[in-house]
């Protein structure tokens, strides 16, 4: 299952699948890691809180991995497995932006703007896949309209329910809506209210969603409201988070429902607030000045990652388990950045990166050298080097994420190769952003 973080705005372009370029690649695999790569990103711009990785990957419980390209293609790997031959999503037509989520091992949903070309009507369509791996017809969320732009975030859970969240960005005032449906049921479409700013979603175990949207008077974002759309009920009412005004926060949220808001603020202590009780309020568990903090959440597990940053522009990291019970604080080293990702058994892996070009709340989207450290409840084990770029290229960006676990192949992790990150845009134009989509299974 991919999630996506904060504020995710979808991913604009074509992605290109199958077949090694005819150009010779730049990055460079650490030690003893087998990168394949697996795709291109066309145009694909990373929101500063975009954390959790492109949505034209999703990963089911199995460990099967689906690309999904802009133009309708698919491409997986089943555990063990190689690429698959590209495949056409089956009565898409002409279509952008297209997303994909998976949990149930062989279903998937993939949500898309359906367009016939340039300044014509746009709407937004979704597809699931069964166990028995036949895409369903299209379904329209929306009808077409001329000029219509989509926010959009899709959600599966292990159980085959999907939802597609969506902000229509034409409008004067963006208005919010998700729509749900429940494994053998149909799609239902509810309205959630109006939106300044970003939104992040979520889905638990049961088919809720959770959504937590910036919201304020005019155009300015001053608060984060929370409602969630439980199966056969009305939305609940909406809540106002305690982010205190600060546009960098994180809202987490279990298969069980348990929520996690994490706080950070250039003037105040960065925060951690969680349910102790399922239902309950948010109360503050971790706070520290002068620091940054990422979380992890699964099975109750709440792991952090936390930096201060020296004058050098480096941070001296610590990861520390705070719940269910508060564990040691380990050391690990300076880095520019890093963030920790798990599942659900306190398995998982904490990944980092190194660049003298990074600043303070970045994510792991623009570094020349990416790092993992593995680790399981019994504790830590030894980082080691995913990919890097050689001397001579010193402008290019390295993103990496987490993909998940599985007994085959061990961590599943995605790269990104951005060859032009960094180079101003030309005049008229420039050439186009280019995202390549790496791959790797690592037993670590």
């Amino acid at each position: 299952m991919r999630r996506l973080g904060l504020l995710a705005l979808p991913l604009a372009g074509a992605l290109v699948l199958g077949g090694a370029p005819a150009v010779a690649e730049p990055i460079v695999p650490g030690p003893g890691v087998p990168l394949a790569r697996s795709g291109t990103l066309v145009d694909a711009g990373f929101n500063s809180f975009y954390e959790s990785g492109p949505s034209v990957v999703a990963v089911d419980t199995a460990g099967t991995r689906i690309v999904a390209s802009q133009d309708g293609r698919i491409q997986e790997r089943r555990a063990g497995g190689s690429w698959s031959a590209p495949r056409a999503l089956p009565g898409a037509g002409t279509i952008a932006d297209l997303q994909v989520a998976s949990g149930r091992p062989g279903t998937a949903l993939a949500a898309y703007v359906r367009t016939s070309g340039y300044g014509k009507p746009r709407a937004l369509l979704a597809q699931v896949r069964g166990p028995s791996r036949t895409w369903s017809a299209p379904y329209a969320l929306t009808k077409p309209a001329s000029g219509a732009r989509f926010d959009v975030q899709v959600l599966s859970n292990e159980d085959g329910d999907h939802a597609v969240v969506w902000a229509r960005s034409d409008l004067s005032r963006p208005q919010l809506h998700t729509s749900i449906r429940l494994r053998g049921d149909r799609w239902r479409t509810t309205s959630l209210g109006p939106l300044v700013g970003g939104f992040t979603a979520a889905m638990d175990a049961s088919g809720a969603v959770y959504v937590a949207r910036e919201y304020g008077p005019g155009n300015d974002p001053t608060s984060v409201v929370r409602r969630v759309k439980r199966p056969g009920r009305a939305p609940g009412a909406a809540v106002v988070l305690p982010t205190r005004g600060s546009r960098y926060w994180t809202y987490l949220v279990e298969r069980t429902g348990r929520q996690t808001l994490v706080v950070n603020d250039h003037e105040r202590p960065a925060r951690v607030l969680r349910q102790e009780t399922l239902g309950g309020p948010l109360v503050t568990v971790w706070s520290e000045p002068y620091a940054w903090v990422r979380a992890a959440v699964g099975g109750g597990r709440l792991r952090l990652v936390r930096q201060r940053w020296t004058e050098s522009g480096t941070s001296a990291a610590w990861t520390q388990v705070v719940r269910p019970r508060p564990g040691p604080a380990v050391a690990l080293g300076e880095v520019y950045v890093a963030r920790p990702f798990m599942d659900a058994h306190g398995r998982g892996v904490i990944l980092s990166g190194r660049d003298d070009r990074v600043e303070p709340g970045q994510p792991l989207d623009d570094i020349d050298t990416v790092w993992a450290r593995s680790f399981t409840d019994s504790g830590m084990r030894a980082p080691f080097r995913v990919a890097g770029e050689p001397a001579g290229y010193p402008e290019e960006g390295l993103g990496i994420w987490w993909d998940g676990w599985n007994a085959t192949d061990g961590h599943q992790l995605l790269v990104t190769y951005s060859p032009h990150a960094n180079q101003p845009e030309q005049e008229g134009g420039g050439m186009p952003y280019e995202t390549q989509l790496w791959s790797t299974q690592v037993k670590r």
